[in-house]
């Protein structure tokens, strides 16, 4: 005989397990969600700051030269008109480290027969903005559209933006990043685990190009050192 109190106490804690895994899934997708809500809003922060800092680039000098000697003036102007430089060659780099892995991602799509290729393509190039994480970004944005489609198609995106975010973080964006601003990879990799650390999304946004301002200066000390 069937002992119907066995089924249903079995039915029931499979049903409490279920509930579990999918509040425990939608507080992960919450997260998730609120992470990469903050990443963009970190990174239009970045924008705005780095656009107001080009249009009143007058103003920012007067007041870097009022805070020191009248004596150093002709040192603190060099140096600003390097970081400027500097920073301006950051942003060309990072569009450009956009722009290949949209170009990457649209390839990769467009081969594999995902629909929507390019729409995928400008999503990813906008994340890549922000450093390391950019893919995975992209990734939980395009998984589910492309899952709707065929979960097939879904898990090849998976594996082929796996496999792109490995040359990407580990190679092409530390490359990049050393013709542009002038870094060593590892100097680049370190300030990004840094800025990680102590700054969450912002301090990835903004950890090479407080390296470089950083790199300029201790440059100069360790050349005064050695012409002592």
């Amino acid at each position: 005989a069937v002992d119907m109190k066995v089924i249903a106490l079995q039915l029931e804690n499979s049903l409490q397990i279920i509930s579990s895994q999918i509040l425990s899934l939608g507080g992960n997708l919450w997260t998730i969600l609120m992470i990469i809500t903050n990443g963009l809003f970190n990174l239009l922060l970045v924008i705005i700051l780095v656009f107001f800092m080009t249009v009143d680039e007058k103003s920012i000098r007067n007041f870097c030269l009022s805070i020191f000697p009248s004596k150093f003036s002709p040192y603190i102007s060099r140096r600003l008109e390097m970081v400027n430089t500097k920073i301006g060659h950051w942003i060309r780099g990072q569009l450009l480290v956009s722009l290949i892995a949209g170009l990457i991602t649209f390839i990769g799509l467009a081969l594999l027969g995902v629909p929507y290729s390019l729409t995928h393509a400008v999503i990813t190039a906008v994340f890549m903005l922000i450093p390391i994480f950019g893919r995975l970004f992209a990734w939980v944005i395009s998984f589910p559209i492309i899952f709707s489609v065929s979960p097939v198609l879904a898990l090849y995106m998976t594996i082929y933006y796996l496999a792109v975010s490995q040359v990407e973080n580990n190679i092409m964006i530390p490359y990049l990043m050393n013709k542009a601003v002038g870094l060593s990879p590892i100097l680049i990799i370190f300030a990004l685990m840094v800025g990680l650390q102590f700054l969450g999304i912002l301090g990835l946004i903004l950890a090479i190009p407080i390296a470089t301002i950083i790199a300029i200066f201790v440059k100069d000390i360790g050349a005064k050192i050695k012409a002592v």
